[in-house]
């Protein structure tokens, strides 16, 4: 899959990186999305200690 590819048949640009994490949770608190990543999940099952 390219991510790059528009369906016009043009290529899409990087035109800016947002990097600083106050202005990231700023951004995505006003468009009402999560400003926090979920829990990590555990690599195995609990019945898998058990085994």
């Amino acid at each position: 899959m390219d991510v790059f590819a528009c369906p016009c048949g043009g290529r899409r640009a990087i035109v800016a990186d947002i990097s600083d994490r106050n202005v990231v949770v700023a951004i995505l608190a006003h468009l009402g999305l999560p400003t926090e990543a979920p829990p990590m999940a555990r690599a195995r099952s609990p019945a898998f200690e058990l085994a």
